[in-house]
């Protein structure tokens, strides 16, 4: 599985991260600051409409947090499983 950002998504920075705007239905969502760096990677990403993996994801947010891989694929499986529940984020097939 690979994800992209949402194109329906308009971002604003904020004190404590990231404010997600969904441009259609008017919903606003706050990311912390490591959710914000992942949804950064994948706005990226995104623009090359590439996608990424979660544990590309995990790579980078273990890198940039100096946590253990595993620990940084728990937060991405969560983040991702918020952001699909939310509908911020679209997958593709690999």
């Amino acid at each position: 599985m690979k994800v992209l950002s949402s194109p329906e998504i308009i971002t604003q920075p904020s004190d404590n991260g990231l404010c997600l705007l969904h441009a259609v239905r008017g919903e606003c969502h706050i990311l912390n600051n490591a959710a914000a760096f992942l949804w950064e990677i994948l706005e990226e990403s995104s623009q090359l409409n590439d996608g990424l993996t979660p544990e590309e994801l995990a790579n980078k947010l273990s890198e940039r947090y100096n946590i253990s891989y595993d620990n940084a694929l728990t937060d991405v499986e969560t983040f991702l499983s918020d952001a699909i529940s939310l509908g911020i984020i679209t997958i593709i097939s690999e």
